[in-house]
Protein backbone atom coordinates (compact mmCIF):
# COMPACT_ATOMS: atom_id res chain seq x y z
CA UNK A 1 0.00 0.00 0.00
CA UNK A 2 1.18 4.23 -0.94
CA UNK A 3 0.57 6.58 1.57
CA UNK A 4 1.37 10.25 1.04
CA UNK A 5 1.34 13.18 3.00
CA UNK A 6 -2.99 13.86 3.20
CA UNK A 7 -2.75 10.05 4.51
CA UNK A 8 -0.46 11.29 7.04
CA UNK A 9 -2.30 14.47 7.31
CA UNK A 10 -5.78 12.53 7.81
CA UNK A 11 -4.12 10.66 10.63
CA UNK A 12 -2.75 13.30 12.49
CA UNK A 13 -6.46 15.10 12.76
CA UNK A 14 -8.13 11.76 13.62
CA UNK A 15 -6.19 11.70 16.94
CA UNK A 16 -4.35 8.27 15.16
CA UNK A 17 -0.89 9.23 15.75
CA UNK A 18 0.18 12.46 17.44
CA UNK A 19 1.98 15.74 16.34
CA UNK A 20 5.35 14.90 17.55
CA UNK A 21 4.77 11.36 15.75
CA UNK A 22 3.84 12.93 12.61
CA UNK A 23 6.76 15.49 12.96
CA UNK A 24 9.00 12.58 12.91
CA UNK A 25 7.71 10.92 10.34
CA UNK A 26 7.35 12.55 7.86
CA UNK A 27 10.79 13.99 8.79
CA UNK A 28 12.04 10.00 8.21
CA UNK A 29 9.91 9.89 4.73
CA UNK A 30 11.57 13.13 3.50
CA UNK A 31 15.01 11.81 4.50
CA UNK A 32 14.54 8.61 2.36
CA UNK A 33 13.63 10.56 -0.77
CA UNK A 34 16.07 13.21 -0.23
CA UNK A 35 19.02 12.85 2.02
CA UNK A 36 19.84 16.46 1.75
CA UNK A 37 16.63 17.20 4.49
CA UNK A 38 17.65 14.29 6.72
CA UNK A 39 19.16 17.35 8.80
CA UNK A 40 17.01 19.94 8.22
CA UNK A 41 16.01 21.44 11.43
CA UNK A 42 14.03 24.54 9.83
CA UNK A 43 11.04 22.85 8.16
CA UNK A 44 8.49 25.80 8.24
CA UNK A 45 5.72 23.34 9.14
CA UNK A 46 2.61 25.44 8.41
CA UNK A 47 2.53 26.07 5.38
CA UNK A 48 1.55 22.53 4.94
CA UNK A 49 -1.34 23.71 1.91
CA UNK A 50 -3.56 26.36 0.31
CA UNK A 51 -5.99 25.21 2.99
CA UNK A 52 -4.56 27.17 5.66
CA UNK A 53 -4.05 30.33 3.62
CA UNK A 54 -7.42 30.32 2.87
CA UNK A 55 -8.77 29.77 6.43
CA UNK A 56 -6.32 32.00 7.57
CA UNK A 57 -7.41 35.19 5.35
CA UNK A 58 -11.25 34.29 6.31
CA UNK A 59 -10.27 34.23 10.20
CA UNK A 60 -8.61 37.62 9.80
CA UNK A 61 -11.80 39.03 7.72
CA UNK A 62 -13.98 37.52 10.19
CA UNK A 63 -11.99 39.35 13.92
CA UNK A 64 -12.38 42.70 11.79
CA UNK A 65 -16.24 41.74 11.44
CA UNK A 66 -16.16 40.50 15.11
CA UNK A 67 -14.61 43.94 16.38
CA UNK A 68 -16.58 46.29 14.11
CA UNK A 69 -20.10 44.28 15.81
CA UNK A 70 -18.53 44.50 19.03
CA UNK A 71 -18.26 48.16 18.29
CA UNK A 72 -21.58 48.93 17.37
CA UNK A 73 -23.18 46.79 20.15
CA UNK A 74 -21.11 48.25 23.06
CA UNK A 75 -19.24 50.54 21.55
CA UNK A 76 -21.47 53.19 23.69
CA UNK A 77 -20.42 52.18 27.29
CA UNK A 78 -17.12 53.50 26.59
CA UNK A 79 -15.61 50.50 28.21
CA UNK A 80 -12.68 49.11 26.18
CA UNK A 81 -13.37 45.43 28.58
CA UNK A 82 -16.77 45.13 27.26
CA UNK A 83 -15.77 45.82 23.62
CA UNK A 84 -13.10 43.82 22.99
CA UNK A 85 -13.01 40.87 25.88
CA UNK A 86 -16.06 39.40 23.24
CA UNK A 87 -13.83 39.47 20.82
CA UNK A 88 -11.22 37.54 22.24
CA UNK A 89 -13.44 35.34 23.48
CA UNK A 90 -14.72 34.42 20.03
CA UNK A 91 -11.10 34.08 19.01
CA UNK A 92 -10.23 31.91 21.76
CA UNK A 93 -13.20 29.27 20.81
CA UNK A 94 -11.69 29.23 17.04
CA UNK A 95 -8.33 28.49 18.58
CA UNK A 96 -9.74 26.09 20.77
CA UNK A 97 -11.19 24.30 17.36
CA UNK A 98 -8.75 24.90 14.94
CA UNK A 99 -5.41 24.44 17.88
CA UNK A 100 -7.27 21.97 20.45
CA UNK A 101 -8.70 19.90 17.71
CA UNK A 102 -7.86 20.08 13.92
CA UNK A 103 -4.25 21.15 14.85
CA UNK A 104 -3.84 23.63 11.59
CA UNK A 105 -0.82 25.57 12.65
CA UNK A 106 -1.00 28.44 9.91
CA UNK A 107 -4.78 29.18 11.29
CA UNK A 108 -3.97 28.66 15.06
CA UNK A 109 -0.64 31.00 14.47
CA UNK A 110 -3.15 33.96 13.07
CA UNK A 111 -5.49 33.19 15.97
CA UNK A 112 -3.14 33.61 18.61
CA UNK A 113 -0.94 37.30 16.98
CA UNK A 114 -4.72 38.65 16.76
CA UNK A 115 -5.30 37.57 20.43
CA UNK A 116 -2.00 38.71 22.09
CA UNK A 117 -2.48 42.21 19.68
CA UNK A 118 -6.07 42.39 21.47
CA UNK A 119 -5.20 42.03 24.54
CA UNK A 120 -2.54 44.33 24.89
CA UNK A 121 -4.94 46.86 23.18
CA UNK A 122 -7.23 45.77 25.95
CA UNK A 123 -4.70 46.04 28.88
CA UNK A 124 -2.92 49.43 27.74
CA UNK A 125 -6.22 51.49 27.33
CA UNK A 126 -7.65 50.21 30.55
CA UNK A 127 -4.08 51.21 32.59
CA UNK A 128 -3.83 54.36 30.80
CA UNK A 129 -7.27 55.41 30.47
CA UNK A 130 -6.94 56.57 27.48
CA UNK A 131 -10.23 55.87 26.41
CA UNK A 132 -12.20 59.00 27.40
CA UNK A 133 -12.13 61.53 24.08
CA UNK A 134 -12.84 64.69 26.36
CA UNK A 135 -10.04 64.12 29.04
CA UNK A 136 -7.88 62.83 26.08
CA UNK A 137 -5.65 65.81 25.55
CA UNK A 138 -5.52 67.19 28.88
CA UNK A 139 -3.83 63.54 29.83
CA UNK A 140 -1.64 63.35 26.71
CA UNK A 141 0.02 66.98 28.23
CA UNK A 142 -0.08 66.33 31.74
CA UNK A 143 1.20 62.51 31.52
CA UNK A 144 3.85 63.10 28.67
CA UNK A 145 6.36 60.43 28.87
CA UNK A 146 5.18 58.92 32.27
CA UNK A 147 1.84 58.55 30.13
CA UNK A 148 3.30 56.84 27.07
CA UNK A 149 5.81 54.43 29.46
CA UNK A 150 2.51 53.20 30.82
CA UNK A 151 0.93 52.40 27.81
CA UNK A 152 3.55 50.34 26.23
CA UNK A 153 4.58 48.54 29.39
CA UNK A 154 1.27 47.55 29.88
CA UNK A 155 0.42 46.57 26.45
CA UNK A 156 4.04 44.61 26.42
CA UNK A 157 2.30 42.74 29.28
CA UNK A 158 -1.01 42.32 28.19
CA UNK A 159 -0.32 40.88 25.20
CA UNK A 160 2.99 38.46 26.32
CA UNK A 161 0.58 37.12 29.15
CA UNK A 162 -1.85 36.43 26.40
CA UNK A 163 0.67 35.11 23.95
CA UNK A 164 1.81 32.54 27.58
CA UNK A 165 -1.55 31.23 27.87
CA UNK A 166 -2.13 30.22 24.28
CA UNK A 167 1.65 28.43 24.61
CA UNK A 168 0.79 26.54 28.11
CA UNK A 169 -2.69 25.61 26.72
CA UNK A 170 -1.82 24.41 23.66
CA UNK A 171 2.04 24.26 23.62
CA UNK A 172 2.19 26.09 20.05
CA UNK A 173 5.79 26.91 19.16
CA UNK A 174 4.77 30.48 17.56
CA UNK A 175 3.70 31.85 20.44
CA UNK A 176 6.87 31.37 22.38
CA UNK A 177 7.77 33.81 19.07
CA UNK A 178 4.84 36.34 20.76
CA UNK A 179 6.53 35.76 24.58
CA UNK A 180 9.59 36.68 23.49
CA UNK A 181 8.52 40.00 21.23
CA UNK A 182 6.70 41.28 24.21
CA UNK A 183 9.29 40.97 26.52
CA UNK A 184 11.71 42.56 24.82
CA UNK A 185 9.75 45.24 24.01
CA UNK A 186 8.77 45.54 27.75
CA UNK A 187 12.86 45.94 28.66
CA UNK A 188 13.00 48.59 25.60
CA UNK A 189 10.29 50.64 27.29
CA UNK A 190 12.27 50.53 30.25
CA UNK A 191 15.22 51.24 28.71
CA UNK A 192 14.06 54.11 27.39
CA UNK A 193 12.50 55.85 30.64
CA UNK A 194 15.83 56.43 31.70
CA UNK A 195 15.97 58.83 29.10
CA UNK A 196 19.33 59.53 27.77
CA UNK A 197 20.80 56.38 29.25
CA UNK A 198 18.72 54.12 28.22
CA UNK A 199 19.10 55.69 24.81
CA UNK A 200 23.12 55.82 24.90
CA UNK A 201 23.30 52.11 25.68
CA UNK A 202 20.46 51.30 23.64
CA UNK A 203 22.31 48.96 21.29
CA UNK A 204 23.80 47.07 24.45
CA UNK A 205 20.39 46.47 25.11
CA UNK A 206 19.08 44.69 22.33
CA UNK A 207 22.27 42.92 22.05
CA UNK A 208 21.91 41.40 25.75
CA UNK A 209 17.95 40.47 25.22
CA UNK A 210 19.13 39.12 21.62
CA UNK A 211 21.57 36.81 23.37
CA UNK A 212 19.69 36.07 26.38
CA UNK A 213 16.72 35.14 23.90
CA UNK A 214 19.40 32.83 21.40
CA UNK A 215 20.52 30.79 24.66
CA UNK A 216 16.83 30.16 25.49
CA UNK A 217 16.28 28.89 22.19
CA UNK A 218 20.07 27.10 22.46
CA UNK A 219 18.49 25.34 25.77
CA UNK A 220 15.24 24.01 24.17
CA UNK A 221 18.13 22.78 21.23
CA UNK A 222 19.77 20.58 23.84
CA UNK A 223 16.54 19.32 24.86
CA UNK A 224 16.31 17.55 21.55
CA UNK A 225 19.63 16.95 19.91
CA UNK A 226 17.93 15.11 16.58
CA UNK A 227 15.60 18.24 16.35
CA UNK A 228 12.59 16.77 15.17
CA UNK A 229 10.47 17.21 18.17
CA UNK A 230 8.32 20.07 19.67
CA UNK A 231 11.49 21.35 21.54
CA UNK A 232 13.04 22.02 17.93
CA UNK A 233 10.19 23.87 16.83
CA UNK A 234 9.70 25.98 19.90
CA UNK A 235 13.70 26.81 19.46
CA UNK A 236 13.26 27.88 15.95
CA UNK A 237 11.08 30.47 16.50
CA UNK A 238 13.06 31.55 19.56
CA UNK A 239 15.81 32.21 17.42
CA UNK A 240 13.84 34.42 14.71
CA UNK A 241 13.36 36.48 17.84
CA UNK A 242 16.45 36.81 18.56
CA UNK A 243 18.72 36.70 15.42
CA UNK A 244 17.69 40.65 14.23
CA UNK A 245 17.99 41.94 18.20
CA UNK A 246 21.61 40.25 17.80
CA UNK A 247 22.81 42.09 14.75
CA UNK A 248 20.86 45.21 15.44
CA UNK A 249 22.55 45.38 18.58
CA UNK A 250 25.91 44.23 17.57
CA UNK A 251 25.91 46.88 14.80
CA UNK A 252 24.42 49.47 17.52
CA UNK A 253 28.12 48.64 19.93
CA UNK A 254 29.99 48.84 16.78
CA UNK A 255 29.37 51.91 15.14
CA UNK A 256 27.11 53.53 17.73
CA UNK A 257 23.71 53.67 15.76
CA UNK A 258 21.65 50.53 14.85
CA UNK A 259 19.99 52.15 12.02
CA UNK A 260 22.90 55.24 10.94
CA UNK A 261 25.50 54.64 7.99
CA UNK A 262 28.63 52.50 8.85
CA UNK A 263 31.97 54.36 8.80
CA UNK A 264 35.08 52.42 7.44
CA UNK A 265 37.05 52.29 10.48
CA UNK A 266 34.08 50.28 11.99
CA UNK A 267 33.08 48.38 9.22
CA UNK A 268 36.09 45.77 9.48
CA UNK A 269 35.18 45.16 13.10
CA UNK A 270 31.75 44.92 12.42
CA UNK A 271 32.07 42.39 9.46
CA UNK A 272 34.64 40.18 12.45
CA UNK A 273 31.95 40.47 14.63
CA UNK A 274 29.14 39.22 11.86
CA UNK A 275 31.34 36.35 10.02
CA UNK A 276 31.76 35.26 14.20
CA UNK A 277 27.87 35.02 14.40
CA UNK A 278 27.42 33.57 11.00
CA UNK A 279 29.97 31.04 12.15
CA UNK A 280 27.86 30.04 15.18
CA UNK A 281 24.63 29.73 13.14
CA UNK A 282 26.28 27.07 11.20
CA UNK A 283 27.56 25.22 14.34
CA UNK A 284 24.17 25.62 15.50
CA UNK A 285 22.66 24.33 11.97
CA UNK A 286 20.11 27.80 12.62
CA UNK A 287 20.17 30.01 9.28
CA UNK A 288 18.26 32.77 10.91
CA UNK A 289 21.01 34.60 12.14
CA UNK A 290 22.92 34.56 9.31
CA UNK A 291 19.62 36.02 7.72
CA UNK A 292 19.10 38.67 9.70
CA UNK A 293 22.65 39.88 9.73
CA UNK A 294 22.18 40.10 5.78
CA UNK A 295 21.48 43.80 5.78
CA UNK A 296 24.38 45.07 7.75
CA UNK A 297 26.65 42.77 6.23
CA UNK A 298 26.39 44.98 3.02
CA UNK A 299 25.93 48.06 4.21
CA UNK A 300 29.87 47.06 5.82
CA UNK A 301 30.27 46.08 2.91
CA UNK A 302 29.59 49.36 0.86
CA UNK A 303 31.58 50.91 3.61
CA UNK A 304 34.98 48.96 2.63
CA UNK A 305 34.56 49.08 -1.26
CA UNK A 306 32.83 52.65 -1.28
CA UNK A 307 29.78 53.75 -3.39
CA UNK A 308 31.37 52.45 -6.19
CA UNK A 309 31.48 48.95 -5.05
CA UNK A 310 27.75 48.41 -4.91
CA UNK A 311 28.16 45.94 -7.79
CA UNK A 312 31.21 43.84 -5.69
CA UNK A 313 29.21 43.89 -2.62
CA UNK A 314 26.14 42.34 -4.34
CA UNK A 315 27.97 39.67 -6.17
CA UNK A 316 30.45 38.83 -2.90
CA UNK A 317 27.17 38.69 -0.33
CA UNK A 318 24.52 36.98 -3.55
CA UNK A 319 27.33 34.67 -4.16
CA UNK A 320 28.06 33.62 -0.96
CA UNK A 321 24.75 33.27 0.19
CA UNK A 322 23.88 30.67 -2.72
CA UNK A 323 27.56 28.72 -1.91
CA UNK A 324 26.74 28.56 2.06
CA UNK A 325 23.13 27.31 1.31
CA UNK A 326 24.07 24.77 -1.33
CA UNK A 327 27.24 23.47 1.04
CA UNK A 328 25.15 23.94 4.10
CA UNK A 329 25.98 20.04 5.19
CA UNK A 330 29.91 20.85 3.82
CA UNK A 331 30.06 23.95 6.01
CA UNK A 332 29.08 22.41 9.04
CA UNK A 333 30.89 19.76 9.02
CA UNK A 334 34.57 22.35 8.95
CA UNK A 335 33.12 24.38 11.69
CA UNK A 336 32.12 21.30 13.44
CA UNK A 337 35.79 19.78 13.32
CA UNK A 338 36.54 22.83 15.81
CA UNK A 339 34.01 21.75 18.39
CA UNK A 340 34.61 19.83 21.39
CA UNK A 341 33.42 16.26 21.03
CA UNK A 342 31.53 16.28 24.13
CA UNK A 343 28.13 15.00 25.04
CA UNK A 344 26.79 18.84 25.79
CA UNK A 345 28.59 20.26 22.88
CA UNK A 346 26.65 17.73 21.05
CA UNK A 347 23.35 18.23 21.99
CA UNK A 348 23.94 22.17 21.22
CA UNK A 349 26.05 21.58 18.01
CA UNK A 350 24.26 18.29 16.41
CA UNK A 351 26.65 16.30 14.47
CA UNK A 352 26.16 16.21 10.60
CA UNK A 353 25.91 12.83 9.14
CA UNK A 354 28.17 11.86 6.63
Amino acid sequence: MIFDERDLEAAKQSGAIDPASFDRLTTFLKSRSDPAASSDTESLRFLANFNDVFISTGIVILAFGLAAASGTLFGSTGSPLIVLLPVIAALWALLEYFAGRRRLLLPSMTLSAMIAFLAAMLTSLMVSGLVDPDSLGQRVLSGGPRLLRDFSLSAALGGGAAALAVFVRFRLPFALFLVAIAAAFCAYTLAASYGNIGLLYGGLSSLVIGLFTLAVAIGFDARDPERAGLSSDNAFWLHLAAAPQIMLGLRGVVTGSGIGPTGADDAGLLILALVCVGLLSVALNRRALIASGLVSFWLALNAVFGLGGVMWTLLLLGGGIVLLGAGWKTARRLVLSFVPKTELFGRVFPPEPL
